[in-house]
């Protein structure tokens, strides 16, 4: 009797130590990280100086692209292209109401009545001209201009909506705004505006 008792106690202690060696043990790790939002804007090759025919203003056209990356929408950045001259009072927005751009002489700048006179197409723009332009965007991005817009000014406004990346055209269009070019007023020499790509957290 204490030989099978002493067997079956065995038996149970190798089955119980056999138990312990083949157990697993599983236990689950929750990760928790925050990834902040964030974008950037890359310059690409551009068309950015160019040779105007001096009887008329007219030129081959202008463009600058930029591509975008970004990972917040609209709710976290605002996505803005401004724009800026020099005049006699020092800078100001190159942008008309109606998305034109201005031109002003680098070495002999526009006064600021000049300038409000190419941004209205009076007439009288000595040393500053404007040009149409039009904004342009891939991938499901929106491109509008608007005036006054917030603390912006006249400028580009760009939505992303849900998308990721995109190239975003600015373009110059080549025959001037009407009464802004003007023969015999505007002096000869390099002309310039410019434009610039801004990126605000909210």
């Amino acid at each position: 009797m204490n030989k099978i008792l002493v067997k079956t106690l065995i038996l149970l202690i190798c089955l119980m130590f056999g138990n312990l060696v083949f157990a697993e043990v599983e236990e689950e790790v929750v990760v928790v990280t925050n990834v902040p939002y964030s974008a950037s804007v890359t310059k690409k090759a551009s068309t950015e100086s160019v040779t105007m025919n001096a009887v008329n203003g007219t030129h081959t056209g202008l463009s600058t692209v930029f591509t975008l990356q970004t990972n917040g929408g609209d709710d976290h950045f605002d996505y803005i292209i401004t724009s800026s001259i020099i005049t006699e009072e020092g800078q100001v927005s190159a942008y008309g109401n109606d998305g034109r751009l201005l031109f002003a002489h680098m070495t002999v700048p526009p006064t600021a009545s000049a300038v409000s006179n190419a941004k209205s197409g009076s007439g009288m723009s000595k040393n500053v001209f404007a040009y149409p332009t039009i904004a342009s965007a891939t991938g499901g991005i929106q491109t509008e201009f608007k005036t006054n817009y917030k603390d912006y000014g006249n400028c580009y406004a760009i939505f992303v909506q849900k998308a990721k990346a995109a190239d975003i055209t600015h373009t110059v269009q080549g025959t001037p705004s009407a009464n802004t070019y003007e023969v015999g007023i505007d002096e000869a020499g390099n002309y310039k505006s410019t434009i610039m790509f801004t990126i605000v957290s909210k």
